[in-house]
């Protein structure tokens, strides 16, 4: 058995510094690696040596030649910019026709393509990649937050993916995964056009998810949700004991909708918190690169109680899991902050400044219920709710942790669950359907 997986990565010297994606890759492969011990997994990737330290029972695949082969502009290369637009388009979607009918014929432009010119060294990974899709009996993308309009240049590279696979008639699973927020008309029929055929798609919640499924025609019988895969290794790492910190998250990034004045205003609030209650501010890190770096973020709220030593030992998502388990309630800005305290039974403020975050933590919220608050931190009374919540989460811990732990282990049974039916069902030959619906 060879299992192909695509990720939620980003790309380059960013590819491991989410440790919430990072989390949900190990959870696919070790869940895979437990159905098919036999088999070899490959993941597409940019870092062989990341992957051997995060992920020690994969292989690598490069990505870059995933990329070159599934891009719809590569053949043109420069002449792009020297023809004109509908001439590219043209081109374009012919060679994503070639993809579908006659996907041979790819390798071979591709190869003269480069023998023409091949500056980067892009001809033998391509000409790898070519074969590794020939030779995968399953393709699996692991958890992300993609298919959504913040998410395009992903969208388009995981369906072009799926879609490949899909040709030569094998089975394609996706888990964890984000579906939504998305209004972008030329993405949602991509969608439609490719999703439906899936062996199974299981999403982690995403507030509408469930509709958009069925906007686009996916069939209810292959659509599960389970809540998200990095929940389990985030439960086993939890304390039983009642933490007596502060954990902190924000992510200022682009697409998060949140600012620098936003974080002045929260320092403020979670200090006069902490010296209330005699309790640390903790920090929980999960984006660590250039486009979104939490540690930033954090630091603008913590100042000078925050050391580089501090920082430079949060580098994995086990570190995180240990720093969670440290508090007594967690003020979350970045959707894998939450996941891990409330996955360890750790009441959450979950704080956004765009939907594509409200989407994401409501689903949360539906999922976790009363022990999972959600704030819009545009809102004028923002910070007097994040007060009352923090005074309220943090008198009634005990008993929400009863109620978040139960609510956990639901979810790491239905994420369980799935990967036994994917398994169950190509042993069959049968379609991944549910027992029950969703």
């Amino acid at each position: 058995m060879r299992i192909l997986v695509g990720t939620g990565l980003n790309q380059g010297e960013a590819e491991y510094k989410n440790f919430g994606d990072v989390a949900m890759l190990q959870v696919a492969v070790s869940r895979l690696a437990e159905l098919w011990p036999d088999s070899d997994i490959l993941v597409l990737t940019d870092s062989e040596d990341n992957l051997a330290r995060f992920c020690p029972k994969a292989k690598a695949c490069c990505r870059v030649g995933a990329v070159t082969w599934l891009s719809d502009g590569v053949i043109t290369g420069p002449l792009h910019l020297h023809t004109p637009d509908w001439i590219t388009a043209l081109i374009r979607g012919t060679k994503r026709c070639i993809r579908r009918r006659a996907p041979g014929w790819i390798s071979f432009l591709l190869r003269n393509r480069f023998r023409l010119h091949d500056g980067e060294g892009r001809g033998p990974k391509t000409e790898a990649f070519a074969r590794e899709l020939e030779r995968c009996d399953l393709l699996v993308i692991a958890g992300c937050g993609g298919f959504a309009d913040s998410c395009r240049e992903w969208n388009v590279f995981a369906l072009n993916l799926i879609e490949a696979v899909l040709t030569r008639r094998k089975p394609v699973a996706l888990f964890s995964q984000g579906l939504g927020p998305i209004s972008d008309e030329e993405t949602l029929n991509r969608m439609g056009e490719v999703l439906p055929q899936v062996r199974l798609l299981a999403s982690r919640g995403t507030q509408g998810a469930e509709v958009l499924a069925a906007q686009i025609g996916v069939s209810h019988d292959i659509f599960v949700t389970t809540g998200d895969d990095a929940v389990e290794p985030a439960a086993r790492q939890g304390s039983e004991d009642v933490g007596h910190g502060v954990g902190i998250n924000l992510r200022i990034a682009p697409y998060s909708g949140i600012t620098d004045s936003h974080s002045d205003l929260l320092s403020r609030c979670l200090r006069q918190f902490a010296t209330q209650q005699g309790a640390d501010l903790v920090p929980l890190p999960i984006a660590v690169h250039q486009t979104a770096d939490d540690r930033d973020s954090i630091a603008k709220i913590l100042g000078d109680g925050l050391t580089a030593d501090t920082m430079a030992r949060l580098d994995s998502p086990e570190a995180i899991y240990q720093e969670v388990a440290k508090c007594r309630v967690v003020v979350a800005g970045a959707y894998h902050a939450a996941v891990f305290a409330l996955g360890q039974g750790i009441p959450t403020i979950c704080l956004y400044g765009a939907e594509y975050y409200k989407a994401k933590f409501e689903g949360l919220q539906a999922l976790f219920g009363e022990g999972c608050a959600v704030i819009d931190l545009h809102e004028a009374d923002s910070m007097k709710k994040i007060q009352i919540l923090l005074e309220q989460f943090w008198d009634g811990s005990t008993e929400l942790r009863v109620e978040l732990r139960a609510k956990a282990r639901g979810q790491v049974e239905a994420s369980r669950d799935a990967y036994r039916r994917l398994h169950d069902s190509l042993e069959t030959g049968e379609t991944a359907s549910q027992s029950e619906p969703a």
